[in-house]
């Protein structure tokens, strides 16, 4: 029996309609085939990348076979302070930190006189596990060995008071007044994140040629990439800075990450009013030197930053001490009757630059008239008189 022409017609229809759902089909897996190829040979010249019709490119979809990973800067924050922070409030903040408004790395000094005590005994940040405020100045420290002790916190440059502790969390910053501090636990720096701003780090060069590399605060505070060297019609922002040299007695010649030069000269940045650079040195501990004494500052990243885990929290003071009769004493040392620890510091003075000298990065000291010849485990070597200020106090 024959169909109805209308039935026939129908059918028909829908053999089209299949026929076409099939080649269209067919079409789809045979570009996707060659989107397939093209992907496996991406690695090759461009030339080799087929180029999908224009017709047929803007229709297709092509899912990547493989996720997108973003690269991530291991190094990137690796030698910033970072911990876990609780206020007396209850609040907890977890991030990087700057204590008292500029020591930001593990390398730098948390200065500190012993409880009754005026002379700087301060630790660096990289051998603490846990601070804790015992009221006013006081803190707690807990070192990466279990040892606990306590120190009184000194303010930069004698400043009234603390600056809050800051901490960059979440994209923003918090401050953290240390009368509402309750504690800080040190943890090593996250893979997973950055800092807003990198620790400024390069090596100064002084009027007498000496030269220390490490940490920078020029004018004492201003550690980060972030913040700016003020001129007297502009401010360059660190980050901007390749070099700074000095030009007479209150001018600088500053170079820029474009290649380009500008002078700047006639404000308390430039001058005598200058307070100072701070270098913090991991394989020394750290040097202030005064604006007399600076020549030429060099910025740049470090080649291997100075991580949490460089810092071992110290151990007890060992080695051997010859009399000046010739007789040689080996055994655990005390210095200066206080100082017992390897994480303890040696101060000195050369030419107007304070030295505060991590003991641990000590080999010998050799006794002269009001100071000593101190070598570092790296070779180096430094005649250092006692501080002015302590000689003063001995005298009297």
């Amino acid at each position: 029996m024959h169909e109805p022409h209308e039935q026939h017609e129908a059918k028909l229809s829908d053999d089209v309609s299949n026929l076409s759902t099939i080649a269209v089909c067919a079409l789809v897996a045979l570009v996707a085939t060659a989107s397939v190829f093209a992907l496996t040979r991406s690695a090759g010249p461009a030339q080799d990348v087929a180029v999908l019709p224009s017709d047929v490119a803007p229709a297709i979809s092509v899912v990547p076979l493989v996720p997108v990973i973003p690269v991530v800067d291991v190094d990137a924050g690796a030698d910033r302070l970072y911990g876990h922070v609780v206020t007396k409030g209850g609040a907890q903040l977890q991030g990087y930190l700057r204590w008292d408004g500029h020591e930001s790395s593990w390398a730098d000094v948390l200065r500190a006189t012993r409880p009754g005590g005026s002379a700087l005994a301060g630790v660096r940040f990289g051998n603490i596990r846990r601070l804790q405020p015992m009221g006013g100045r006081d803190l707690e420290l807990t070192l990466k060995t279990g040892q606990v002790v306590r120190l009184n916190a000194v303010a930069q440059q004698g400043s009234a008071a603390l600056s809050p502790l800051t901490v960059e969390t979440d994209g923003r910053f918090v401050e953290v007044p240390m009368r509402d501090l309750e504690s800080v636990e040190f943890l090593p720096e996250p893979l997973d994140r950055a800092p807003s701003a990198e620790r400024l780090h390069g090596t100064l060069i002084t009027r007498s040629g000496l030269g220390f590399t490490g940490y920078i605060a020029w004018d004492l505070d201003q550690s980060l990439e972030s913040a700016m060297l003020h001129g007297p019609h502009r401010q360059i922002p660190f980050s901007e800075i390749t070099s700074i040299v000095r030009v007479g007695d209150q001018g600088l010649l500053v170079g820029l990450a474009d290649g380009s030069e500008t002078e700047l000269s006639g404000t308390p940045d430039l001058a005598e009013s200058n307070r100072g650079i701070v270098v913090s040195d991991p394989a020394l501990g750290v040097v202030v030197v005064p604006w007399r004494q600076f020549q030429e500052l060099r910025l740049y990243r470090p080649e291997k930053p100075a991580t949490y885990e460089h810092f071992v929290g110290g151990e007890a003071l060992a080695g051997s001490v010859v009399t000046t009769s010739g007789e040689t004493l080996t055994g655990l040392v005390r210095w200066d009757m206080d100082e017992q620890s390897t994480w303890e510091l040696l101060d000195g003075e050369l030419d107007g630059i304070q030295f505060h000298i991590e003991l641990s990065r000590v080999s010998t000291i050799e006794k002269f008239r009001y100071g000593a010849k101190v070598d570092l485990l790296d070779g180096r070597s430094f005649y250092l008189c006692v501080e002015r200020r302590q000689l003063v106090e001995q005298r009297h």
